[in-house]
C-alpha cells in the first residue's frame, strides 16, 4: 500500500475516532453526570484501544500485538506532549490560541502518522504473522542465487 493510501485511511479513521470520542465524552458528562476530567480519563483508554485496532488492521495492515499497542500508546502520549508544548509556545509568544490550534491540527497528525509508521507499525508483523514468526519465516526463505556457505578450503589463501 502506498503512503498516500495509508495517510488517507489514517485521516478517515482519525476523524471517526475523534467524533466517537466526542460522543462518548458527551455521554459521560451529560448522561452520567461525570465531571469532564473523569469523563476524559474514562474515554481515553477504550477509544485509544479502538484506534489502535482500526489503525493496525485497516491502515497499516499489521497483526494485533500487545507490545505494539504499548508503542502505540506511547506514541500518542508523545503526540499529546507535542500538542501541549506547541500550545504553550504559541501562548507564550502571544499568538491567539486558535492560531495555535490550527498549527497543532496541521502538524501533529503528520507527526503522529510518521511516528506510527516508523516506530509502531514497522514492516515486520504484517497481518497474519506474529512479529517473531514473520522475521523467522523471512530468514528461512532462500533464493536460488544465495551464496554457498564458506568453508576454510574455499577461502583464498594469503
Amino acid at each position: 500500500m502506498t503512503i498516500h493510501r495509508e495517510l488517507a485511511r489514517y485521516g478517515v479513521i482519525g476523524l471517526f475516532i475523534s467524533l466517537l470520542y466526542g460522543v462518548v465524552l458527551s455521554a459521560f458528562v451529560e448522561l452520567a453526570g461525570l465531571n469532564s476530567v473523569y469523563a476524559h480519563a474514562l474515554t481515553f483508554v477504550p477509544i485509544n484501544l479502538l484506534s489502535y485496532l482500526l489503525q493496525s488492521r485497516f491502515v497499516f495492515k499489521r497483526a494485533i500485538r500487545f507490545h505494539a499497542y504499548l508503542r502505540f500508546f506511547a506514541a500518542y502520549l508523545l503526540s499529546y506532549m507535542a500538542t501541549l508544548i506547541t500550545a504553550y509556545i504559541t501562548e507564550q509568544a502571544g499568538i491567539h490560541y486558535l492560531v495555535g490550534y490550527l498549527l497543532i491540527a496541521a502538524v501533529i497528525p503528520i507527526f503522529s502518522f510518521a511516528l506510527l509508521r516508523r516506530w509502531v507499525f514497522r514492516n515486520s508483523g504484517r497481518a497474519g504473522f506474529s512479529g517473531i514468526q514473520g522475521v523467522l519465516n523471512s530468514r528461512i526463505r532462500t533464493s536460488p542465487k544465495q551464496r554457498e556457505p564458506r568453508t576454510l578450503e574455499s577461502m583464498p589463501s594469503s
